[in-house]
Order: C-alpha cells, then sequence, then structure tokens
C-alpha cells in the first residue's frame, strides 16, 4: 500500500435493475482494508418500494421474500455513511455502482473512487474479458458466491491484491506515464505511493518493437495447375453469379486465381476466416487487409505521450488503457485484440495516416505499411464490404485487380450503417491535438448548441457544416476528408451523448470508381431479384451486367414449410416474450436443432433468459461466455452462424437497417424482404428439411403480405389460430423427415 494506516473500502451493491432512474439498491456488501488486512465489514439487504424482477433473482438468488423485512434506506444511509467515512471507494465498473451509492445515500460524494475493471485492464492488458467472475476464474482467486454483494467485494479487494503484486514488475516510467495521463482525473498516488516516479524522473520514452510480421502466405507449387471450371469466363466487365457460398465456390475461385490476382470481398470475419483458409491450404499467396479503423499509428500514440497535456480529460484513461496494451503486447495491429481495446472511444481518432510512408520514423513498426506492402505482393487480398465505401481506399495501386464480392445481398446493409460520427469530445479532442485557438473552439462548441436545438433525424442545415469544414481547414486529417465528404449530415444520440453525422446517399460514386479501377467486378448472391425486381444487387451499385446461375451442388429435393403465425404480435414487447416462449414450448420438439434471429438486442436477452427459466438448452451469441454450440441458438441478423443443419429457424421480425437511410424507406424495404430471402436460403443449405417461422406483426396486414410473397422460399401458411398449428407441422415434420439410410 501507498501509505501506512491507509483505509480503503471495496463495495458492490446489488439492484432491481439497471436504470438509476427507476431501479433501486436491494443489497449492499463493503470490506474495509487497512494496510492489506480486513478490519471491517458491512453488508444488508435494503428493502425497496418495487418488486424485484424474475431476471435478477435468477441472477443473484435475491427473493422479495429477503428483502420485505431488511431495513429501509433511512435507516441503511446512516449506517453505511459511517462505514465508509471519507475513504477511498473501490469498486468493479464503479461509474454503475457510484450513481447508485449515491442515489442510495441521496448526496454526491466526495471520496476518491477506483475501478478495478480499469485497474485490471491495465495490468492485465491481454486478456479477453474483465468482467469479475471472469478474472476470478483466470486469476485462479478464491471464488465466493457471485453476483452477491458482499461475496463480489471479497473478490475484488483479493483481484486488487494481484494488481499491487504486479506493481513489482511492471515498467516505473509506465507507472509514471499512468500518473501523468490520468492527473486531475484519478489520484493513484494515494492508493499505489511515491514509488511511481522513476529515479531521476527523466523522461526516456518508449522504445517501440514490431511483434511479428503479419502473415506471409506462401506461393502457389508449382505442381498445382489450374483446373478448368469454366467460372474464368465470367471474369470480364461485370457478372453476377447466382450461387450459394460454399467450398465448392471457394475452390473454383481458388483456380481463378492461378491465373489472375484477386481481391475477395467478404461480410464478416467468419466468412474471411474461410476464404483464407481455403486459399491459403491451396497454396495460395493470401493476405488479410482488414478495416483500417483496426491498424493504429504508433507515431501519434508517442506524440500524445509525450504531450499529454493535449489529452481531453474525457479520452485520459481511453489513452491510459491503449498505451498499457501496447506496451505488454507490442503490437499495433488489432484485429485479435481483446473487444475493450477494439472498441476503445479514442482508438478511431488516432487510427488514420498522415504520414509520408517513406520518411516516418515509425514505418518500420506501422502494421499499415506491413499489410499494404503484403497486400502488393499477394495473388489474393481479402477484405470487407465497408472497405469499398471509403474513398480514401481508392488509392492504393493494389485494386488493379479482379474483385469478388462475396454475400453481395449483404451489401445494402453495410452501406446503410456506413457513416462518420464525431461528438463534441471528439472535436474537441482534434481540437487540442491540433492546438486551436479559444476562437476556434468556441465556434465547435457553438455549432453543436444549434444542433442540439435540431430534432431528430432532420438535416443540419449548410451554414453550420460550412462553419466546422471552416474550423477544420488546412488539417491534414482523412477523417475529416471523409466526414466533410459527405452529403447528407444530422444529428442523433449515442448513449445520451449527441453526435453529428456524415453519410454518402449514392452509391454509385463508389462502384463507379471501382469500374474505373478493377479488371473486372463479379457479385455473387443466392438471389438477385425479388417481388418482381430483376436484378436488386445491380440496381444498388449502379452497375449492369447478366445475371449467371451455376449449377447447384447441393440437394434439390430440400423439403422446407414455411409459417407465419399471425397470433403472435410484436406490439406490446414485454407481452410478447412470454408470448413467443409459451408458442416456442408448443411447438419446438426436444432434439431439434433451432436458430431463433433477431433485430434488436435487447429482445434477444429477454427471449434468452425467458427460454432458460423454462428449461431450455440455449445458447445465445454475445451473452455466453462459451461458443460451444446448443440445442437452440441465438444471435442477430448481422452475425453468420458458425453451424448449420437446422430443424427449425424463426425470425423475429425482418432484418432491418438501424441509422440513416439514404435510400428511402420503401427501397430498404425491399432490401430487407430480399436480404431475409438470401439469409433463408443460405441457412438451409445443409438442412434436410426445416420448418421456417416468420414472426412480424406487419403480416397482419393483407397489403403487406402481397410485398412480401416473393420473399419466402417456400408457399407460405398464414396460421391464424395457434391450437391446430403445432399438430399441423408435427405432421409435417413425420411426413417429410428424411429417413437416416441404414
Amino acid at each position: 500500500m501507498a501509505k501506512d494506516d491507509l483505509i480503503l473500502i471495496f463495495f458492490d451493491l446489488e439492484t432491481t435493475g439497471l436504470s438509476i432512474e427507476t431501479d433501486e439498491v436491494i443489497e449492499v456488501g463493503a470490506i474495509k482494508v487497512r494496510n492489506n488486512q480486513i478490519i471491517e465489514k458491512f453488508n444488508t439487504f435494503v428493502r425497496p418500494s418495487c418488486d424485484i424482477p424474475q431476471l435478477i433473482t435468477n441472477l443473484t438468488g435475491i427473493t422479495f421474500e429477503d428483502v420485505e423485512k431488511a431495513p429501509d434506506v433511512e435507516d441503511v444511509k446512516k449506517r453505511l455513511k459511517d462505514f465508509i467515512g471519507n475513504y477511498p471507494l473501490i469498486a468493479h465498473n464503479v461509474s454503475f455502482d457510484r450513481a447508485f451509492l449515491e442515489k442510495l445515500l441521496g448526496e454526491k460524494l466526495e471520496n476518491e473512487f477506483f475501478d478495478t475493471l480499469e485497474l485490471s485492464r491495465f495490468f492485465f492488458p491481454s486478456l479477453t474479458s474483465h468482467s469479475l467472475q471472469n478474472l476470478v476464474k483466470t486469476l485462479t482467486i478464491e471464488k465466493d458466491e457471485a453476483h452477491r454483494a458482499l461475496s463480489d467485494a471479497m473478490m475484488m479487494y483479493l483481484l486488487f491484491q494481484q494488481i499491487v503484486g504486479k506493481l513489482e514488475e511492471t515498467d516505473p516510467y509506465l507507472l509514471h506515464k499512468l500518473k501523468e495521463i490520468s492527473q486531475g482525473i484519478r489520484n493513484y498516488e494515494l492508493i499505489f505511493g511515491e514509488n511511481w516516479e522513476k529515479k531521476g524522473g527523466k523522461e526516456t520514452g518508449f522504445k517501440w518493437e514490431k511483434k511479428a510480421a503479419l502473415h506471409e502466405a506462401k506461393h502457389l507449387p508449382d505442381y498445382l495447375e489450374e483446373e478448368e471450371t469454366g467460372i474464368g469466363k465470367y471474369f470480364t466487365g461485370i457478372s453476377f453469379i447466382q450461387a450459394s457460398l460454399d467450398d465448392d465456390l471457394l475452390r473454383q475461385f481458388v483456380h481463378v486465381s492461378y491465373k489472375k490476382p484477386l481481391i475477395i470481398s467478404t461480410y464478416d470475419d467468419s466468412s474471411r476466416s474461410t476464404v483464407m483458409s481455403i486459399f491459403g491450404k491451396s497454396g495460395v499467396n493470401v493476405a488479410s487487409l482488414d478495416d483500417m479503423g483496426k491498424f493504429v499509428c504508433p507515431a501519434k500514440i508517442d506524440y500524445l505521450l509525450k504531450n499529454t497535456h493535449l489529452i481531453t480529460p474525457y479520452f485520459k484513461m481511453y489513452f491510459a488503457a491503449l498505451v498499457f496494451y501496447f506496451h505488454n503486447t507490442k503490437d499495433f495491429f488489432l484485429h485479435n485484440a481483446p473487444v475493450y481495446i477494439q472498441k476503445n472511444a479514442l482508438l478511431r481518432l488516432i487510427s488514420f495516416c498522415d504520414k509520408d510512408w517513406n520518411n516516418c520514423e515509425y514505418k518500420q513498426v506501422c502494421p499499415l505499411v506491413d499489410a499494404v506492402n503484403a497486400a502488393s505482393s499477394a495473388s489474393v487480398i481479402v477484405v470487407n464490404h465497408s472497405f469499398f465505401f471509403n474513398k480514401q481506399n481508392y488509392g492504393y495501386l493494389f485494386l488493379d485487380k479482379d474483385v469478388i464480392f462475396l454475400d453481395a445481398f449483404r451489401l445494402p446493409k453495410v452501406f446503410s450503417l456506413i457513416a462518420t460520427r464525431f461528438s463534441l469530445n471528439d472535436l474537441k479532442f482534434f481540437a487540442s491535438y491540433y492546438q486551436f485557438s479559444k476562437e476556434k473552439i468556441n465556434i465547435i462548441s457553438s455549432v453543436f448548441e444549434q444542433v442540439a436545438a435540431l430534432s431528430a433525424k432532420e438535416e443540419i442545415p449548410s451554414d453550420l457544416i460550412k462553419m466546422l469544414r471552416e474550423a477544420f481547414s488546412g488539417i491534414n486529417n482523412k477523417l475529416f476528408e471523409v466526414f466533410f465528404d459527405g452529403d447528407f449530415f444530422w444529428s442523433e444520440k449515442r448513449r445520451g451523448t449527441l453526435v453529428v453525422c456524415s453519410v454518402y446517399s449514392d452509391t454509385s460514386i463508389f462502384f463507379e470508381k471501382l469500374q474505373d479501377i478493377a479488371k473486372s467486378i463479379v457479385f455473387v448472391s443466392s438471389e438477385f431479384g425479388i417481388a418482381g425486381r430483376h436484378n436488386l444487387i445491380s440496381e444498388f451499385s449502379g452497375l449492369r451486367g447478366s445475371i449467371v446461375k451455376l449449377p447447384s451442388t447441393q440437394e434439390n429435393d430440400k423439403k422446407v414449410f414455411s409459417v407465419v403465425p399471425l397470433f403472435l404480435s410484436l406490439s406490446n414487447r414485454d407481452f410478447f416474450i412470454d408470448e413467443f416462449t409459451d408458442f416456442f414450448g408448443k411447438v419446438h420438439k426436444k432434439g431439434e436443432k433451432s436458430l431463433i434471429l433477431f433485430t434488436s438486442l435487447d429482445m434477444l436477452r429477454k427471449v434468452y433468459f425467458s427460454l432458460k427459466r423454462n428449461g431450455f438448452n440455449v445458447k445465445a451469441r454475445g451473452i455466453d461466455l462459451n461458443e460451444e454450440e446448443g440445442e437452440i441458438q441465438m444471435m442477430l441478423y448481422n452475425v453468420t452462424p458458425a453451424c448449420s443443419g437446422w430443424s427449425e429457424i424463426y425470425f423475429v421480425k425482418m432484418p432491418t437497417f438501424f441509422s440513416y437511410e439514404p435510400l428511402g424507406r420503401e427501397e430498404y424495404l425491399n432490401i430487407s424482404l430480399f436480404t431475409l430471402k438470401n439469409i433463408a436460403i443460405e441457412l438451409l443449405k445443409d438442412s434436410a428439411y426445416c420448418v421456417l417461422f416468420y414472426i412480424n406483426g406487419r403480416f397482419g396486414n393483407k397489403n403487406f403480405r402481397e410485398k412480401a410473397d416473393d420473399m419466402f422460399v417456400s408457399f407460405p401458411f398464414y396460421a391464424e389460430q395457434e391450437n391446430a398449428l403445432p399438430s399441423i407441422i408435427d405432421n409435417w415434420k413425420r411426413r417429410n423427415r428424411i429417413k437416416p439410410k441404414l
């Protein structure tokens, strides 16, 4: 500890929910520590004025019977205030607990607050998860009852002991820089002492090293010759290949790559990994060029380390987390970085390159230089769809190749999410970084004040955008080039913060550029048309070409039953959760492999816990820590399932486009229907028989049904009554189930 007799309070609260406005504290646990020794404990239930939700009871084990005779808030307030005094307070994700603690006590506390979540990210930066439960498991901390206040406080205390132990092996200069970065935000000297300062106090700087060279793919062996597949003849001009994406199709593209270099654009990491594996195993020199936001500029990290006064308060601790991560891993390429690093709020603000590579002193450790050099010499380059919706990327010389868009039906979805967003904190960071005058900073603040008065989704007047553009004129910053190059500006709230957004409304400008550079462009999708529209991807891209339907390698005698349960409604979300759970229990048979897709993470979570409570073997991407398969899988539409062979698929609402809609609402309805049809076809690839459930309140409208008619992969059965449906489905399964061969 820093000083003799320093007293620290480790505390945890259990609440009725996450909303500081409506939820209440139901349990308090706290431990008082002096010189690493526990000297006192505090633990009590608190009687709330509301019921305890079942979800909280499932998580914590606390029932209303536990708290109905507990002390009331007024009684707990006095005893808790006496216990914590003015001592430093430590919690895991402290901002949450602090807000509820101050609400419970009815006053704003002047105590110092520290966060074991933040500290664990500093001292164990490579861990993929920093939840308290995962840290306890990974660091082999003695585990107590989870999600109970006193036991969680005890685990925090033991975690803190390990953090203190890491100080001995931590570079003193790194600790010195942390103290400097966090000045005015955290008083870390209070809990770790004055030994943070390196003897002599000299600014030595960090010596950045390259962790390892990026993947160098093998060159094509001499003995491999191209097999004649015929698909190579479509690599002239613009082609639309109608085919399911499978390994057989990718192998055909492998043989094309033997004669001509390719750029393959994929939708997500899963398909990217498949492409890399198949091409790599075939001996092709393949390179992956990830989203540019995952390459961090080491020059900017060093510049900010030498000028910590330029980091605005909001970003100080975000920067500290990045420094500890880079210092520990020596890796500025973030594709495999933990989620908390990839989502670091400062990351995108320091990921652009504004240097002449030939004269940059950091080029030997710059991952962007390595990636572009690897791409330039590769036979096949794998990128993601968003790569082509950034004008800055069209300056790379390696684009002079044949380009293949896999899962082309997802391009409109990707485009709809491409927006450049800046909050006031973002722009103030840049204003400090470029050392703007107070006058310019006042102009930026004034623009945001006027934008705040606009209604949601209202276009921002051009004179306000002009004021921002003039404030940042003369700045060599590619982020601002892209931002001001947009043709529509609006504002929205993100996690309660006002942001100014910029998008392009014309998709053709990107594809026209690509057409001028690339040797040919090939789009691959299971379907291109819907509802009388011959080729939606052609309309979306502005490119014209013929549709080529490849012969399917899949069985054509699939048995598919499309069911639209009209009696299910989404008008009341909370009611729908119980309604869907009850319906699922009636139509699902134990042992059936089922997939449930959602547009909303909030609804996914609620259905997940509802099914769990009812005893179903369910796994949800993003909720379950383990990725093993369950009988029932749940995920959002924007995730590609890793497994296949479904017996039941539930589409809860249609895939939607959440951000600004530059193509118009009617067009995006068609795109949503088109996307859902393609997703269904892709999911059915390895299913001999399957029941598809389409659940959307709009199907109750006959006009909507007519618009959506071509979306279904089999003739839809509109079920108006719930009682007969389970037996109808059972009869269909018995008639159509493929019997195993003996």
